[in-house]
């Protein structure tokens, strides 16, 4: 292959912290490039080139522990699923898009088909907790997007398998409420935002069940009322959109109801 394509400043940097051009292709996501890893090493140290690897650098190499070994690719490893992470939202982005996909398990089956692929299921050796740690574990249907990986201009955080799922729903909903060219999403668009943003906004039956079927489909409201007001959704929605989530859809109901059984007294 060749080397001019390789991360010369990455692979010196895990290099320097005692990883093998074998752990550092893995790391890199493809096996395949260890020999260009072994030359792209060799080059370096030859002074060739704008990044090189001194004499210098070189005594202060040294063959860490298991430990810090280990350390060192988690380290590399949660960069990497970074990357994968910023593709997993583009590729929602795209399915989102394609008005062929319409619904929640239209895509979320799309993303699974798309990532399952070695690259995004296998773990380099050193990498701790190997069983837990892929990008893409299919059998659990679950994405370990890092914790420090902002999405809607906040950290995704630490989460559990069913939240990191439910993660999933709020990021396609809330790229169907974006980008779908759909009708429906034109409804849902037009019903939420006229609802959560103008305060005396009316509610027909039909925007009553638009909206409802949206935000059970995404669990949206529940997020934004139940969460710690740093979500996925209220990133999006409150802070984005200006929506205000205290109205609520069956309170209106309510309200409603009153509002005719007082009409119907005072007539």
């Amino acid at each position: 292959m060749a080397i001019s394509t390789l991360p010369f400043e990455e692979i010196k940097k895990l290099y320097l912290q005692g990883l093998s051009a074998g752990d550092i292709a893995l790391l890199l996501g493809d096996i395949k490039k260890k020999s260009g890893v072994k030359r792209a090493i060799t080059k370096m140290k030859s002074l060739e080139g704008d990044i090189t690897i001194s004499a210098a650098e070189e005594k202060t190499r040294k063959a860490p522990s298991r430990v810090g070994k280990s350390q060192a690719a988690d380290r590399a490893y949660t960069e990497v699923k970074k990357k994968y992470s910023q593709e997993l939202l583009d590729k929602t982005k795209e399915f989102t898009s394609d008005s062929k996909y319409k619904t929640k398990t239209q895509v979320e089956n799309a993303l699974y088909k798309y990532f399952n692929k070695p690259e995004y299921k296998n773990v380099p050796d050193l990498v701790p907790n190997k069983a837990v740690a892929a990008f893409f574990r299919p059998s659990e249907k679950v994405f370990n997007i890092p914790e420090a990986f902002e999405v809607y201009g906040g950290e995704f955080g630490k989460r559990k398998n069913s939240e990191k799922r439910t993660a999933l729903r709020h990021i396609i909903g809330t790229n169907f409420f974006a980008n779908s060219k759909l009708p429906e999403y034109d409804e849902v668009r037009a019903s939420m935002t006229e609802f959560y943003t103008k305060p005396e906004s009316q509610l027909s039956p039909k925007a009553k069940k638009i909206i409802r079927r949206f935000n059970d489909n995404f669990s949206i409201t529940r997020s934004a009322t139940r969460g710690s007001g740093d979500s996925i959704v209220t990133r999006f929605f409150v802070d984005e959109k200006g929506f205000d989530f205290s109205r609520k859809v069956k309170d209106f109901r309510k309200n409603m109801d009153y509002f005719r059984r007082f009409t119907r007294i005072n007539r």
